[in-house]
């Protein structure tokens, strides 16, 4: 029996959709003095109003519509591009992150100085540009995100050095922070530079999830969502809207406490997946990325914050279970972190020379690690772990993962005026989105929304039947019942459990089968029972972890089903069946569609530079 995951068909009535369209009409950027016209009050009990900020009998929060020039979803590194581009062509823009601003994302880490790349004069005869790019490459799009000039100023240039953070000021409103001159290696230089601020075109609106896009007449006009500290329901409407969320990493583990994941709880994946149920092909997914991080001591998990890391850098550390040392440091090719992941496959799992879980050992000893990681030795010492003097196990941790929506040369999505700056075929063949292409790509799809701009038509009416549908799905994930109900959190934790097994770096055809088949166990047995214990709409932790429960057992199911079917090894993982690259059958993407409640995969062309 197939599985119907579209997004819920409600019946508009007569009285919701005037209602509904009363509040498109208005001209204000907030919808709190039409109480009387609220979604609350065309809830299933037909009872009750609510305006924004308030709460009905049924527990309701109301709703809030935000009228926006040029929308961005996401505060990162990848959206801060997005936004300053943007800002520097003149257009006022509205973001939206689901996290605290400052404090979402890569760019909450200050991690992004790692990955600037800098674009030569030429960069076709640039060998930095080469060696960041070289193999995998999207000859169409990347020769015209190129030909625009990606460093258009010094706000641009400093956003991608992580050392550019929004704030928000005493009256709510934001500004950005502009380094000084002078250059800087490492993390957390920005710390340096926050008492220098910037006035920009901004506005900005946090701990705001959005959990659909809103598609009118086939064309994007905004997106939805939850306003997490009140429960209020969101509506932006805007005639462009452009994606950074980042990476979906937070499907990946778990045997301890957590994911296995250097990113942000937050991700995962809700607006990709809000498009997936649109019927737009998802792209990219079996592609993923991997360090390895320290597992102990447990009640730390996982995580670069707070943990040893061991990856092509610190390959002089990294032992078997045996104590032996895995790789040759002197060989030139351990710095080839697709290598790297690969090698590590064919060691722990295939010579069986892990440990317990699927590990190695780091023996630090006296050699040098990178600060990120020094900096915490001390901090384990605390709880018992002297990292100097013992080994200590780590396990790969994901840090950047695919599955974005399809997008063409200019950014956009299949759907007119939704553009996508980590887009599914943005790397070429060998697949994957990654930090170091926000350099690139964040600008142009910025550039390529103020372009559709130009010539986009004027909203006018809207339909607003998918608002209306989301809104009352959203309802239904919050008060529903069961008498053997299960809660997010578990939920959450099988999920990644699954995955734990099925996309790692190491995989083959049974454990990736047995992924898929917990996967659909989860979805079949598990999420109709999936209940929240207090229905308040108010900061309500289980309520936003049940809404992203759904997302991620998508992207999750879309991942291990799009590693199963390409017979081949490419990119960060080793495929124990097929362990070489097989350019004649698969220098392609996969695109996952949802076609009548099934998920189906399609091969697509990705064509190649000529730069090699």
């Amino acid at each position: 029996m197939k599985e119907d995951r579209s997004i819920p068909a409600r019946p508009v009535s007569r009285r919701d959709f005037l209602r509904l369209s009363a509040i498109g009409s208005v001209g204000t950027a907030l919808a709190g003095s039409l109480a009387a016209c609220d979604l609350a009050s065309s809830s299933s009990t037909g009872e009750g109003s609510a305006g924004a900020g308030t709460s009905s009998a049924s527990g309701d929060s109301g709703f809030e519509i935000i009228n926006c020039d040029f929308l961005v979803i996401g505060s990162g590194n990848n959206a801060l591009s997005v936004i300053a581009q943007a800002m520097s062509e003149g257009h006022h823009v509205t973001v939206v992150d689901k996290g605290t601003l400052r404090h979402s994302g890569t760019s909450g880490m200050s991690w992004d100085a790692f990955s600037a790349v800098e674009i030569a004069d030429d960069p076709k005869k640039d060998p930095t540009i080469q060696g960041y790019l070289g193999y995998q490459l999207n000859a169409q799009m990347l020769e015209k995100a190129l030909q625009f000039d990606p460093q258009p100023n010094k706000i641009v240039y400093n956003i991608n050095h992580g050392q550019y953070m929004p704030d928000r000021q005493d009256d709510g409103s934001i500004a950005f922070y502009l380094d000084i001159p002078g250059y800087c290696q490492g993390q957390f230089y920005r710390r340096e530079i926050d008492q220098m601020t910037l006035k920009s075109r901004s506005s900005a609106y946090d701990r705001t999830m959005i959990t659909d896009i809103l598609i009118s007449e086939g064309r994007c006009v905004g997106a939805l969502g939850l306003h997490l500290p009140t429960g209020s329901f969101r509506i932006f409407r805007s005639p462009v809207t452009v994606l950074a969320t980042g990476g979906c990493t937070w499907i990946y583990g778990c045997f301890s406490v957590s994911a296995y994941s250097i990113g942000t709880p937050d991700n995962t994946a809700d607006a990709d997946m809000a498009l997936f149920r649109h019927g737009l092909g998802i792209g990219d997914a079996e592609y993923t990325q991997y360090d390895v991080m320290s597992c102990e001591p447990r009640g730390l998990a996982c995580g670069f914050g707070s943990g040893v890391c061991g990856d092509a850098q610190e390959a002089h550390a990294i032992f078997d279970a045996n104590g032996e040392l895995v790789f040759d440091p002197n060989d030139s090719d351990v710095a080839n972190r697709i290598y790297f992941n690969q090698e590590l496959g064919r060691v722990v799992f295939g010579e069986k020379r892990g440990t317990a879980n699927g590990g190695v050992l780091l023996n630090v000893g006296d050699s040098h690690i990178r600060y990120s990681n020094e900096r915490n030795i001390e901090l384990l010492r605390e709880f018992g772990f002297d990292v100097r003097s013992q080994p200590i196990e780590a396990v790969p941790e994901m840090y950047e993962h695919g599955g974005q929506p399809v997008i063409d040369e200019n950014m956009m999505t299949e759907v007119d005026g939704l553009f996508h700056a980590r887009g599914a075929g943005t790397t070429g063949e060998v697949g994957g989105a990654q930090v170091h292409f926000n350099r690139i790509y964040g600008p142009w799809a910025a550039h390529c929304a103020g372009e559709y701009l130009k010539t986009a038509a004027e909203i006018d009416d809207i339909d607003w039947s998918g608002a209306l549908a989301e809104y009352h799905r959203l309802q239904e994930i919050r008060t529903r019942t069961a008498s053997d109900g299960i809660y997010p959190h578990e939920i959450r934790k099988r999920i990644q459990t699954a995955c734990y097994g099925g996309l790692g770096v190491y995989r083959n055809a049974d454990n990736m089968s047995a992924a898929i088949a917990e996967l659909e166990r989860i979805r079949r047995e598990d999420m109709p029972r999936q209940v929240i214990r207090n229905a308040s709409p108010v900061w309500n932790k289980e309520w936003k972890e049940a809404i992203e429960n759904i997302n991620m057992l998508d992207i999750a199911e879309i991942s291990v089903r799009a590693s199963l079917g390409r017979e081949e090894t490419r990119g960060m993982y080793l495929r124990s069946e097929f362990p070489q690259r097989d350019d004649a059958n698969w220098a392609c993407i996969q695109v996952c569609y949802l076609k009548d409640g099934d998920m189906e995969f399609e091969k697509r062309e990705m064509p190649r530079s000529d730069w090699l």
